[in-house]
């Protein structure tokens, strides 16, 4: 007779052998968890509706869009969020269409802005365009698009439009609500007052902006090397760069200040004896005065002049 040989396996290799594959059970379990199977059904939108406005790519012209809801809260490049309404994409032309990645320049032409409503106001909403800049000294075809988003997509409106030539109405209108609003400050606050405002929200701003321009320059400054593996010169390709950025630093002061002083609001307070001075006007005749620097700052922070406001 013929004795059969059998394969024995120690019990440590069966119990090692379990487990992995108990391992492995576990870790298909938890990738099932993690990526769950995708359900078609609706997806609920955190919008409402979504304006777009398209016109030809790689175009050096500047279209911006205002919208007004039926309250009177307007969006803009001014003010990216009022009430329920986003500018979601302000696009400029060509500006910022170049983006380095890895030493390499990419592209992205497309002139589009983009506004969403997160939520609905029963009334009429107002769209206006306006042609910012007109570089290209030609008409611009511009076409609107107007979507409801949720629940469903659907299309509401769209429509081509012509735009003629640089629009100066909105410089006017601009320029008309900063003067209206420069003279209510100086009727309530005094023309010295007022003056000085403006001259601190100016230097905030210089302030803010050049320490970020100074940081943009310095990552600029580190990967500029890797244009000359596209042999290009790093050295010209860094004076285009930092011109560049100069020039939206002189954009950006100017848009910060007037959107600042635009939205800039005081409340006007009364005491009820008449000849008490009020905390507003002890301030505004203390900030008058020349403060030296050891002195307690003007503006009550309980703080020496040199650490707060006067602080270089």
């Amino acid at each position: 007779m013929r004795r059969k040989n059998r394969i024995r396996t120690e019990p440590f290799t069966d119990l090692l052998f379990n487990t992995l594959l108990g391992f492995t059970f576990l870790f298909f379990i938890t990738v099932l968890f993690i990526n769950p199977i995708s359900k078609i059904g609706n997806v609920n939108m955190k919008a409402e509706y979504i304006v777009t406005v398209d016109w030809k790519d790689s175009l050096p012209d500047d279209v911006d869009i205002w919208v007004q809801d039926p309250n009177g809260e307007t969006v803009s490049y001014l003010k990216k969020d009022a009430g329920w309404l986003h500018l979601d994409r302000d696009d400029q032309g060509i500006i910022n269409d170049v983006v380095t990645i890895d030493g390499e320049d990419i592209i992205y032409p497309i002139n589009r802005e983009v506004v969403t409503l997160r939520g609905i106001i029963p009334g009429e909403y107002i769209l206006n365009l306006y042609l910012y800049e007109n570089k290209s000294n030609h008409p611009i075809d511009v076409k609107v698009i107007i979507e409801k988003v949720n629940p469903t997509l659907k299309l509401v409106y769209a429509n081509n439009i012509r735009l003629e030539k640089k629009d100066t109405e909105l410089i006017k209108l601009i320029s008309d609500k900063f003067y209206e609003t420069r003279e209510e400050r100086i009727k309530l606050l005094g023309i010295d007052q007022a003056k000085q405002i403006e001259k601190r929200i100016f230097l905030q701003s210089i302030d803010i902006n050049w320490k970020s321009h100074i940081q943009y320059l310095e990552q600029l400054r580190q990967v500029i090397g890797l244009r000359s593996y596209g042999q290009r010169d790093p050295l010209i390709e860094y004076k285009k760069e930092a011109f560049a950025l100069f020039e939206d630093l002189l954009k950006k002061l100017k848009q910060d200040y007037i959107v600042v002083l635009m939205n800039l609001k005081f409340v006007e307070t009364s005491s009820g004896k008449s000849d008490e001075k009020t905390n507003e006007e002890k301030s505004i005749n203390q900030i008058n005065k020349k403060v030296k620097r050891n002195e307690p700052c003007p503006c009550g922070s309980g703080k020496k002049y040199k650490k707060c406001c006067g602080k270089l």
